[in-house]
């Protein structure tokens, strides 16, 4: 076993070995797509400007109703789009002026997962209709897939 670690047979091993404990410490709904549950706790829309991404609007727990952060160097036309306060939804008039002013938008929403054993905070990307339809504090169960990009919501399981 002593020859096995040495030279460069064994730095493989023991880099394999680093790479399988690191794996397993993740949580499995980064890993691997699947049914989940929880509440919504964030919604946001990103976009890329000048080669950089930004959070263009974000949807946030507050009291009383939700409300809506819009990102400080957004243009005024964008910002018009959105109110102050509510669940946050985009319409096709609204990506359109936010696909003016920006490229690659995603659709995200954070869901404070309470299925397995593990309770955590995970970002899913997905479709605007889906995006648009859960609001901050609803509880879901949709099906997720993974991909090298982070995890997607397919669809909401009723």
């Amino acid at each position: 076993m002593r020859n096995l670690l040495q030279g460069r047979i064994g730095l493989v091993t023991k880099l394999a070995l680093l790479c399988l404990l690191a794996l397993s410490l993740l949580p499995m709904g980064c890993t691997q797509g699947g049914v989940v549950e929880g509440e919504v706790r964030y919604k946001y829309v990103t976009g890329m400007q000048d080669r950089r991404y930004f959070i263009i609007v974000m949807n946030e727990p507050s009291d009383g109703q939700p409300s809506i952060v819009l990102d400080k160097e957004a243009p005024e036309a964008v910002r018009e789009c959105f109110t102050a306060a509510g669940n946050l939804a985009v319409d096709n008039a609204t990506e359109e002026q936010i696909e003016a002013s920006y490229d690659h938008l995603y659709y995200v929403v954070t869901i404070h997962i309470t299925s397995g054993s593990h309770y955590y905070n995970q970002a899913y990307r997905t479709e605007r209709e889906i995006f648009n339809e859960m609001q901050l504090g609803d509880s879901v169960k949709v099906d997720t897939e993974a991909s090298d990009i982070g995890p997607k919501i397919l669809r909401i399981m009723e």
